[in-house]
Order: structure tokens, then C-alpha cells, then sequence
């Protein structure tokens, strides 16, 4: 497992500098906005692409091919790419309080309070995405799947755009109320659930494939 995890690292080298450089670009601008929203979108995005940019590198490479003649299994193959999805949402959790404790210190008007309360419900996103997404990816392929991912992320974007159109949303502070008191408690276990739930199929789906 961790071999895998080196070899995504290292095979993601030069896209990881190309993400801390969108990083900091975007946290220079959260800075002088004031505002944590720009960083949090960012890194909620890089959480949501290293998964299937590691996906998309191996099929490039035709590494499981290569694999299926190594001794690792499919467990392992399939989980490996989950637990990055997982630290990846953790790094982006520790990144961006790291960023916001910089902003305080510098005098910046981002509290980490602001951060936190953009910063987890992403980090719920990201990996929501990434419950949706990875087991397309195992059945449909990394190009397949990139068209399926766009209409995973713009159809319920396009929905809540209807839904504040037609008025039928309900107002910031009835939303936060109620994560804050039941919501809070639904996602918590839900998102584990789903997690599990999808790692289980995309073994499934990974173990069908005919190579």
C-alpha cells in the first residue's frame, strides 16, 4: 500500500507543484478579499481531481496491467486510491487551517472560525464526489468518467440555481441551524456509509474488468 501511494506521489510530482501554485494564488486572493471562499473552492477542487488524476496516469501507463502480474491484489489496488482521496481531503483540512492561522497572524480579516465552517463542509463534498466518481471511473474508464464527472458536479449546481430562482431554497441561517443541529449529525455518519459503500462496489466493478 504504501508503494502505491509513493508511486502516485512521485508520478504527480509536477501536477502537485501546479497545485500549490494555484494555491497560493488563490489564497493571495482570499487574503486581500477577506474572505476564505476562494481558497476553500480551490482546494475542495484539488482534493476532488489528485484521486482521478492518479486514476487517469495509471490507465495512461497501463500500470494495472502491470500489476495483475505483481503481487497485489485488487483490495489493494482499489483501496489505495480511497485512502489518497482520504488524505487528500485531511491535507486540504490541515492546509487550509495552516493558511488561515498565516492569514491571523498577518493581520489578515479571515478568522479560522470562517475557515473551518467552509473548509469541513468541503472536505464532505470532496469526498462525496469522490464516492460518486471513483466507481464511474472503474466502470466507464478516465476519459468516460471525466465527461460524467462534469455533469456530477453542473447537474446539482443547475439544480440549486432553479431552486434560488424560483425562490424555494431556505434562508443561510435555517441551513446552518439545522447542520448545526441535526444536519451535522446526518453527514457525519452518511458520508462513512456512502464511503464504504462505494469503495465495495468499485472492488466489485475493478474485479469484473477484463484486461
Amino acid at each position: 500500500m504504501k508503494g502505491l501511494i509513493l508511486k502516485d506521489f512521485y508520478n504527480m510530482a509536477k501536477s502537485f507543484k501546479f497545485f500549490l501554485l494555484i494555491i497560493l494564488i488563490y489564497g493571495g486572493i482570499s487574503y486581500f478579499n477577506g474572505s476564505g471562499a476562494f481558497l476553500t473552492f480551490m482546494i475542495i477542487l484539488i482534493s476532488m481531481m489528485v484521486p482521478i488524476t492518479a486514476l487517469s496516469t495509471d490507465e495512461k501507463d497501463q500500470w494495472d496491467v502491470l500489476g495483475l502480474t505483481m503481487p497485489v491484489t485488487p483490495l489493494t489496488m482499489v483501496g489505495e486510491k480511497f485512502l489518497l482521496a482520504l488524505a487528500c481531503c485531511v491535507i486540504g483540512l490541515g492546509g487550509g487551517l495552516a493558511v488561515s492561522l498565516l492569514f491571523t497572524v498577518t493581520g489578515g480579516q479571515i478568522s479560522i472560525s470562517e475557515i473551518l465552517s467552509t473548509l469541513i463542509p468541503g472536505a464532505f463534498i470532496s469526498l462525496l464526489y469522490n464516492c460518486v466518481l471513483l466507481p464511474v471511473v472503474y466502470k466507464f474508464g478516465c476519459e468516460r468518467g471525466r465527461v460524467i464527472s462534469i455533469v456530477v458536479v453542473m447537474a446539482p449546481a443547475l439544480v440549486l440555481m432553479i431552486l434560488e430562482k424560483q425562490e424555494m431554497l431556505p434562508e443561510l441561517p435555517v441551513v446552518l441551524s439545522w447542520l448545526k443541529n441535526t444536519g451535522g449529525l446526518i453527514i457525519l455518519i452518511a458520508v462513512p456509509v456512502l464511503f464504504l459503500i462505494s469503495f465495495f462496489l468499485s472492488l466489485h466493478l475493478y474485479r469484473a474488468k477484463e484486461w
